[in-house]
């Protein structure tokens, strides 16, 4: 019989017997759920590969989250010496750009519909770089009154109206709107309608100008307006005399220019008058004329005819301007805005000197690759096409299918959200219930763009491409122009497919008339969005601009237009009131950050709605997520980044998505004329402004990615 201690090493052994490879099937089964929640597809390298290239392991994420994120890209990365930065932007336009190329670059087929037929044309004649164009530009400024500095004596005051060149201009496909701009729009308070719009025009590098003589990117303005003008035959005395008189012109426009702040949607843009009131309270033109002249007699007005100007007080400035002005520097000014926009049409010492120009103004180094700029250019002159041959070859009909449920998940949180909102009264919070849920989505490219017929219907017009570049081109303007003012003969159709955005456009956007949300096929690339990736990914990065588009529509612009898209007071005077006070904090705190590579302080007021909305998106995109792993449990994990939570990584690949390098130039001009701030405060704000992100990454209270005073609006 065993012995008690013979009895006990037998339960041992059998025990170790039966525990040690239960253990080890316990390991090698956590061992192989660990691995199996690891993404290893192709994307999702591709993504950690991205990450883990950009991250800055020395720098404390509760210190600066986006040199977390992104200060190995910034040491690792140069931008190229065409370019003026490089961000996610510019390489997915780089992409799209190459693809391009390649669809532009095959041989015409002659059951290829016209369309095709004509933008494959067009792209080939631009890259025909030896076509000069030169004399021909110089014939049509002759026949259409010569421009002085050229004619010298020969020219006369006596033929000259500034109203009936730009008649002439328009209906030469050439540049027009140097004064004013006539847009057939939406009205602001009633979406059923359009009316013709009188606004100002945009001036290329206007906050330079608006500096003065004295600022180096007018001087080099003034250099070349000189050059170009005697490369083209005019003598360099007369020309330094007279180009002076118009980049002082030049100056002068800028300054009398609407700021940027106050283009921000608000009431004092509803000015609604009849012609005939017009032409009495600004004498400036002829207004009935000068209307149905730009409108090509696409659409006649008459002395009832209403029209909104935007900004009165510009006119009368204008008014003013012309009048204190002779005819021959307004002359000189009219046609040198007509040569400089079609300088990259002529030859190349002209076209060489427009560069050097540029390189002054933005700071690259080399000239974009001729072929580039054709893919640009033709583009530009023909989106649809463009956007039609690219989603037929490249683009998947599965895309907008997951885009939609992103989009739907991330518009129901927002609805969710509204019932926690509570600086808004009940009436308020129900009207703004009722905006989200008829908020519409437009995703990827209209479906007409697959129709041959269609697509041919609407460009029958154009007829055979011209052997010339330059021709080509004034005919595509004037093609474009006509298009454009057919709609005030129609109806308006809010889903009206010529209307949407090009699904080339890298970018996304929220439009206030139809209070819709649009994401193009151009940003639904693998940086943002991915079939095959961990939900943090997309959530955090087309997600993000879900959530920042869908926010637009309750931003401080945004909030003015009720659900049917009409500018219409909807808002209680208490939560109005709220509302206002909020904004005013996240316009505050962007106001009192001064960008140290510069030295210029970041405009609060001006990329307001843009911040209010980069908040917002990022905080719905969030919720959202974490709605998804409520229900699924958790996520995927990246390679090499296994040791982040879910959450972490959220906040991770968003930030990824942004990393991005600017040449100081560049950035200059960004934060005095663009309404976004650079992607450095992008991403550091919102984020320092969440506790979501404070509690996920433990950041004490305090710390910079922490403060103690935080601003919230949604």
């Amino acid at each position: 019989m065993a012995t008690r201690l013979e009895r006990i090493l037998i339960v041992v052994l059998i025990a170790v017997i039966i525990l040690v490879p239960l253990g080890c099937i316990l390991v090698v089964s956590f061992l192989v759920e660990e691995e199996s929640t690891i993404c290893l597809n192709t994307e999702c390298m591709r993504t950690a590969v991205q990450i883990l290239d950009s991250i800055d392991h020395t720098v404390n994420p509760c210190d600066d989250f986006y040199m977390f994120v992104c200060g190995n890209y910034m040491r690792t990365n140069f931008i190229p010496e065409d370019k003026t930065g490089i961000d996610s932007f510019s390489k997915i336009e780089d992409s799209l750009s190459h693809k391009l190329r390649i669809l532009l670059e095959e041989p015409i087929h002659k059951n290829e519909i016209k369309p095709f037929k004509f933008i494959k044309s067009h792209y080939k004649t631009c890259l025909n770089s030896s076509q000069d164009n030169t004399d021909l530009l110089k014939y049509t400024l002759r026949q259409l009154g010569g421009w002085p500095v050229l004619e010298g004596e020969n020219w006369n005051s006596r033929n000259f109206d500034w109203r009936n060149l730009a008649h002439k201009l328009r209906k030469a496909g050439l540049h027009s709107e140097m004064f004013l701009v006539i847009n057939a729009e939406v009205m602001l308070n009633n979406s059923t309608q359009r009316i013709i719009e009188i606004d100002e025009p945009e001036i290329l590098y206007k906050e330079y100008l608006k500096n003065g003589l004295d600022d180096k990117v007018t001087k080099a303005m003034y250099n070349l307006m000189v050059d170009v003008s005697v490369l083209l035959g005019a003598d360099r005395n007369k020309a330094q005399e007279e180009m002076g008189r118009v980049i002082k012109f030049l100056v002068d426009l800028t300054q009398i220019s609407v700021p940027l702040e106050n283009k921000r949607a608000s009431s004092s843009l509803i000015n609604i008058m009849t012609i005939n009131d017009l032409e009495l309270i600004f004498p400036i033109v002829r207004w009935m004329s000068y209307i149905n002249n730009q409108l090509l007699g696409i659409h006649n007005v008459d002395k009832d005819t209403k029209v909104n100007v935007l900004y009165p007080k510009h006119l009368k400035k204008l008014n003013a301007l012309i009048i204190h002005n002779n005819e021959r520097t307004i002359a000189n000014f009219m046609f040198w805005m007509v040569v400089v926009n079609e300088i990259q049409y002529l030859n190349q010492p002209l076209r060489d000197r427009l560069n050097d120009f540029v390189k002054v103004a933005d700071g690259n180094t080399e000239n974009t690759p001729k072929w580039k700029d054709c893919v640009d250019d033709v583009t530009q002159r023909l989106p649809l096409v463009a956007g039609a041959l690219y989603v037929r070859n490249f683009f998947k009909k599965e895309a907008k299918e997951s885009m939609q449920n992103l989009v739907d998940q991330i518009l129901k949180q927002f609805e969710e959200h509204l019932q926690t909102v509570r600086w808004m009264e009940e009436k308020s919070k129900e009207r703004a219930k009722i905006k989200a849920s008829t908020v519409t989505s437009f995703i990827g490219y209209p479906d007409e763009l697959l129709d041959d017929k269609i697509l041919s219907d609407y460009y029958s017009e154009l007829g055979d491409p011209p052997q010339s570049y330059l021709l080509m081109d004034m005919k595509l303007a004037n093609f474009s122009i006509k298009s454009y003012y057919k709609f005030l003969n129609e109806p308006v159709n809010k889903t009206d497919w010529r209307k949407q955005h090009s699904p080339l456009d890298v970018n996304a956007f929220y439009e206030t008339s139809t209070n819709s949300i649009h994401f193009p096929a151009g940003i639904l690339q693998e940086i943002f969005f991915g079939h095959a990736k961990p939900k943090f990914v997309n959530f955090g990065g087309i997600g993000f601009l879900i959530g920042h588009e869908i926010t637009h529509g309750f931003d401080d612009e945004g909030r003015l237009f009720d659900e049917k898209g009409n500018m219409v007071d909807w808002w209680s005077d208490s939560t109005r009131d709220a509302f206002m006070e909020n904004a005013l904090c996240i316009e505050e705190q962007y106001d009192n950050i001064t960008v140290p590579e510069i030295g210029i302080k970041l405009n609060g007021a001006n990329s307001k709605g843009e911040n209010i909305a980069d908040n917002g998106g990022i905080k719905q995109a969030y919720l959202a997520y974490k709605h998804w792993l409520s229900i699924h449990g958790r996520d995927m994990s990246l390679p090499g980044l296994s040791n982040y939570s879910n959450q972490q990584m959220f906040w991770i690949s968003t930030a990824s998505s942004w990393c991005s390098k600017m040449r100081p130039e560049k950035l200059k001009y960004m934060l005095m004329s663009d309404e976004h701030v650079p992607m450095y405060y992008r991403i550091n704000l919102p984020f320092g402004n969440s506790k979501y992100f404070a509690n996920d990454f433990n950041c004490p209270l305090g710390s910079n990615m922490n403060p103690v005073t935080k601003c919230e609006v949604w």
